[in-house]
């Protein structure tokens, strides 16, 4: 199925079809694939040798690891943990039993059981940016954590006025970060206690930064101790939205243009004898992004984040070129 593409100078378009060869197409990887081999235990820990989280269906791929460390008889140490454990109760915060649980009791999908517990410093790896988008995710408490905010524990406060936990979302393009966003796990910071909440169900978060290589998950608490923060630090997350990049197609003849420099820093410039109408910037969801123009043929990026966009040139006799570019 073919449709235009949504950009500021569309109606100079005419009877011209331009068109995306194929939609952005979505994805949710909910690992729901995993309920038969997590068995009895229910638990994928590495425990078992399976460091690694690979998710791979036609243009889609995902990756997450395991950190699980052989010392003092093997735990799991960071990254992932996949479960469906149904542990919900209300009570003491318990470390052996409470802390593969997600509070909500499911995965976020109506019928779905799996989903992905995380602890501090756990990323995705997204292999492919120039074609797939990490669009966002479902994110909730772990039992565990939600039991020690919300009763106290041996190591940890009982929430009350002013306490707040927060997941710290950070974005990697080639090794530099390129943003951050902040998600509520719990907040009494209003002065109303109505407002006062521990997040017992699953929040869709839409990432602010889908291009990213790798997005960091970390930790912000008002709970802090000799040795950082007491709250347990960990969530659950399910659904990984992923999203393709289009793959861009010409209902007319190609036109003879040049782009340069692949990857872009400063700028970009177009080097072409065709009269050119209009230039953008779209990211891969079709936003029109700020460029200025220096002259017809130069366009100013120095305002735009790192990641991947199309470049689409409009000429004056009404054709166009478009170019998958990245920063």
């Amino acid at each position: 199925m073919k449709y235009s593409i949504k950009i500021m100078f569309l109606a100079l378009l005419g009877s011209v079809n331009v068109s995306i060869a194929q939609p952005l197409n979505k994805l949710n990887v909910g690992f729901e694939e995993l309920q038969d081999s997590l068995g009895t235990s229910g638990v994928r820990n590495g425990s078992r040798g399976n460091a690694t989280y690979n998710f791979s269906q036609g243009e889609f791929n995902l990756h997450l690891d395991t950190d699980w460390d052989t010392s003092f008889g093997g735990y799991w140490a960071g990254g992932w943990a996949l479960s469906n454990l149904k542990y919900t109760t209300e009570e003491t915060s318990d470390f052996s039993k409470h802390l593969y649980a997600s509070k909500p009791g499911k995965g976020s999908e109506e019928s779905g059981n799996v989903y992905a517990v995380g602890t501090d410093g756990s990323y995705i790896q997204n292999k492919d940016p120039l074609n797939q988008s990490l669009a966002g995710c479902y994110i909730s408490n772990s039992t565990y954590a939600y039991n020690s905010m919300k009763l106290g524990d041996n190591f940890a406060k009982k929430f009350e006025s002013n306490d707040s936990f927060a997941l710290i979302v950070d974005f990697y393009l080639s090794g530099k970060e390129v943003g951050s966003q902040k998600v509520w796990l719990a907040d009494y910071r209003s002065a109303s206690a109505d407002d006062h909440f521990i997040l017992d169900t699953w929040q869709w978060v839409t990432f602010q930064y889908a291009n990213a290589d790798s997005i960091v998950f970390l930790f912000e608490s008002s709970d802090m101790g000799d040795w950082g923060i007491n709250t347990p630090k960990y969530f659950c997350l399910d659904e990984v939205q992923l999203v393709s990049g289009a793959e861009i197609e010409e209902s007319l003849d190609p036109l003879n243009i040049g782009v340069y420099p692949i990857p872009f820093k400063e700028f970009i410039q177009i080097d072409t004898k065709e009269e050119i109408e209009n230039i953008q910037l779209l990211d891969l969801s079709g936003k029109a992004q700020p460029i200025s123009l220096e002259n017809n043929k130069r366009l100013k990026t120095s305002m735009i984040s790192s990641g991947a966009y199309i470049l689409t040139v409009l000429t004056k006799d009404g054709r166009m070129h478009h170019q998958k570019v990245w920063k």
